[in-house]
């Protein structure tokens, strides 16, 4: 992460304009979040998560993706409706994609469990992604 920080930092902003790739500081903010999530560090990936900052140019599936993760680290810090309400724009974004990621699973099932009254949106979405 270091290193393509550094590389983004040469490039001077994102490179979204050259064959729509999605390299540059938002998209390294991204995956930093999302290394945290995987190593469980849940604190300092809501920190990081409420920073990041989406540009409206931000391709849609990271838009998405950075929405589920945020939707995870919410989820499980206890901020239940923040995490609801990233899911559902997550799902307004790329509906295909957020049915599939991993993560949504992982929100869904996490705020099934946490919540003594699950709202009708909610279990709409738990059986739209199949649980």
């Amino acid at each position: 992460l270091a290193a393509a920080q550094g590389l983004a930092d040469q490039v001077g902003g994102e490179a979204g304009d050259v064959h729509w790739l999605s390299f540059g500081r938002t998209n390294i903010a991204i995956h930093a979040l999302g290394a945290r999530i995987r190593m469980r560090q849940w604190d300092d990936a809501l920190v990081q998560a409420r920073a990041i900052r989406l540009r409206s140019d931000t391709l849609t599936s990271r838009r998405a993706r950075y929405l589920v993760d945020r939707a995870v680290v919410e989820m499980e810090t206890g901020h239940t409706a923040a995490s609801l309400q990233h899911l559902g724009e997550a799902r307004r974004v790329a509906p295909e994609q957020t049915r599939y990621l991993p993560g949504t699973r992982d929100a869904i099932s996490g705020l099934v469990h946490t919540m003594r009254r699950p709202p009708e949106g909610l279990a709409y979405m738990a059986a739209w992604v199949g649980q």
